[in-house]
Parts: C-alpha cells; structure tokens; sequence
C-alpha cells in the first residue's frame, strides 16, 4: 500500500531533538547565582537536516548541588597563555618543532596548565561556551600528526576528569558536551565530520549511570545520537549504543522533580533507536519504541518521539509484527494528542498552539509511513490508510499557507479541525479488523 510522505514547512521534525537545549537549560539553572545569564550553545549537528525548532520538554527542577557548595578548582598559568601561537603553529604542521621533547612537554603544559584547566575556575563558567568554540578552533587548524593525536588524547582525559571531580555543575555539562563533539576527522567542505570512536564508550557509560545528575547525563545523550547519526561503522558500537538505548527507554520515568530530564532522556534514547533503523533481534527496539508511543503517564512530546522513531525503523527483515494493532496504538495516542490540544484551546487559539498539533500528527504520519509495508492484507491496508487520510487531511485544513489567515485565525477554526478528527480517529479504531 503505497503512501506518500506529506511535508509539512517544518515537518520530519522530532519533537524532543538531539539538541542541547534542555542541557543547557538545566546549566542554566545552576548557573542562576551569576552574574551573567547562561549562553546557549549551537547544536552539534546543525546544518544536518535539523534545521527546525523542536518541541522541547523543559525542565522543572533539577538535582544539581545547590549554589554555596564548594567547588574544586585547577590551577591556572595565565602566564602560558601567550603560547597559544607556537602551539597552533605545532598543529598546523602536524610536528612539533626541534628539539622534540622540549616542544612536545611545553604543548602538553599549555592544555593541561592553562587552555583546559580554566574550565575548572567556578568565577569563569560564563566563558564555557567561548572556551568549547576556542577548543573546536584549535582542532579545525590542525593536520594529522602527533601533535593532533597528543590534543586528543590530553583533551579527553582532562574532560572525563572534569567531568567526574568536584567540579561545578555548569562545568561538568561542558565537559560531557564537549567529549560528543570530539573528532577523529574534522569536517572539511562536503566531508562530513567523524566522531571520535574513544569518546563513544564514556558517552555511554555517562547516559546510563545514576551517579551522574540529570545535566550530565543529557550531555552525554547528546553525544551518543550524534555518534549514532553520524553511521557507526562497527557493528559492536551499533550493538552497545543499541542496547544502552534500550536499557533507558525500558527505565521508569519519575515523577516530580526530574519528570522533564529524564522523560527528556527517554525520548532521546527513542530517537536514536530511530536513527540506528535496526527494530532488534526479536523486534525489542520496536516493541520498546512502540511501548513508549503508547505510554499515557509519558507527555506527548515524549510519546510522539517515539512515533517519530517508530516511522524510521527498516522493517525490510521484520516478521510478527501486527501491522493492525499498531496502527491502533498510533491512532490512540493520535487521539490524545486531540484530547490535549482542545483542551489547551479552550480559551484561546494560537500559532504556538497550531504548531504543536501540526508537529504532533506529523510524528503519528511518519510511523503510519512507516509500518505501511507490514499491512498485507486488504482489510488490514484499509485501515492503516483509513487513519493516514483522516491524519492528512486535519494537516492540510490546519497547515495555513496564507500568514494573513494564520493571523486572523479563530479559536473555533483549530478547535473544528481538531475535534473533526478525533471522531473520525475514534470511529476507525471502533471499526478496526
């Protein structure tokens, strides 16, 4: 049953991105006692294909310690600072200079006595950000060679120790998302960038481990996914990330304080299973991806997610899988996701408002799309198509072209649409084979 894909103007969008804002979100909570507000941080795959706002889950609280904790600090010589010409001179030339060991110990003393043990110093964590771009800089003007090999492996080992000392929080969040953007080869032209493979294991381990507070662990979420969309070459790496995301989509979301981050990391971790395409021995990553859409206690940023994820599996060697029942659990949360928007329309309708049910049935479209092959039969196809019509045509009554009509929109013309397709979605499910 063929099905062509709808585009919307910002569609095939995730709702709960790979993107750093809820990190830096909860940094900035941390760093609420500066003088300076938090700066936000551009996301590491910007530019591919990720291009559009994301509907994020925005923390409530966090776990971080609270602001009169005392915080380690390295030492810092400022002094060294004035080297930085000679040492990127050393990674431009991909050798250090003669006499050697003078010139490789004075490289290793600059990054590990000034250029990253400044992060440590809690009176300069408004310059985190500024000092992971200067980082980034000194990585891009290198060539391969000793001393680019020397930086990396400094730089991870310094990061990892930031990021499990007596480090402030906001600290602690760079370092983790500094340790994903490492390269083994930088971006050039159209070559796209590759991750450094070393930096995946500590990425891992960080996201599943509760010894780590919720910022941390959704740094290194972030991380992970742009190591799964950059295509992990090892079959191994496939398998550790694969079943690192299926151990968080399996765990409990709390309630209460941490609700948001950890629903944040659950969605995460859909998202990547997504983004690997494999649905598992036995189809777990489907059944796990599937069990998240059809979560009702999960917020429907979370749930729709997963649809998303659900939408990019390759079901090309999947057997088992009921076509029918899935199309109900998608119909299902399609209906809440009615149930929530008129809800919050009661009084009002806005484009903010608009957005999000676009966004939402979007998510519910692409795994229809999906598991559209696994309907074999001609009931079973009628039903499947039955739901991705009604979706379709809500989204093109709802998906305004004219800005002067999204301007001059009613209340009532949302609330219409929307209730229109929540019948109709319920009379479908009553009918379904």
């Amino acid at each position: 049953m063929p099905m062509i894909r709808r585009r919307l103007p910002f569609s095939g969008m995730k709702l709960v991105r790979g993107n750093i804002a809820l990190a830096v979100a909860l940094m900035g909570s941390v760093m609420a006692c500066q003088a300076a507000p938090p700066q936000r941080p551009q996301h590491p795959l910007v530019g591919q294909n990720r291009d559009n706002p994301p509907e994020v889950v925005e923390p409530a609280e966090t776990e971080e310690a609270p602001p009169e904790q005392k915080y380690d600090s390295l030492p810092v010589d400022a002094g060294l600072k004035h080297w930085d010409g000679k040492i990127r001179a050393s990674l431009r030339d991909g050798k250090y200079p003669d006499p050697q060991p003078p010139a490789q110990a004075d490289f290793e003393k600059f990054y590990t006595g000034y250029f990253l043990s400044r992060w440590s110093v809690q009176e300069d964590i408004r310059n985190l950000h500024h000092y992971r771009q200067e980082l980034a800089s000194h990585f891009r003007s290198a060539v391969p060679g000793q001393p680019r090999d020397d930086l990396t492996r400094l730089t991870l080992d310094m990061l990892k120790k930031l990021v499990v000392g007596n480090f402030h929080p906001a600290v602690k969040i760079n370092a983790m998302l500094a340790i994903g953007e490492l390269n083994s080869v930088e971006a050039s032209g159209r070559v796209a960038a590759v991750p450094l493979p070393e930096a995946l294991d500590v990425l891992i381990a960080a996201a599943g481990s509760s010894k780590f507070f919720d910022g941390v662990r959704v740094a290194a979420m972030v991380g992970v996914l742009r190591h799964a969309a950059a295509v992990i070459p090892s079959s191994d790496a496939q398998k550790k990330v694969s079943d690192a995301m299926l151990r968080l989509a399996a765990a409990d979301v709390p309630a209460g304080r941490t609700l948001s981050a950890r629903g944040w990391m659950v969605a995460q971790a859909a998202e990547t299973l997504g983004t690997l395409h494999a649905v598992g021995e036995n189809n777990e990553v489907f059944t796990a991806v599937l069990k998240l859409a059809a979560d009702a206690k999960l917020p429907l940023a979370v749930r729709c997610t997963a649809a998303d994820a659900l939408g990019h599996l390759d079901y090309a060697s999947a057997n088992g899988i009921d076509s029918v029942e899935t199309a109900a659990t998608l119909c299902r949360l399609a209906i809440d996701a009615c149930k929530d928007c008129l809800a919050a329309t009661k009084d009002t309708a806005s484009l903010a408002f608009r957005r999000r049910m676009l966004c939402r049935l979007d998510a519910v479209l692409t795994a229809l799309d999906g598991i559209a092959s696994l309907a074999k039969e001609p009931p079973q196809q009628a039903f499947v198509s039955g739901l991705h019509k009604a979706i379709t045509d809500a989204l093109d009554k709802l998906d305004y072209k004219d800005p002067h009509r999204a301007a001059g929109e009613k209340p009532d013309d949302m609330k219409d649409t929307v209730t229109t397709l929540q019948k109709t979605l319920e009379q479908l499910l009553q009918k379904k084979p």
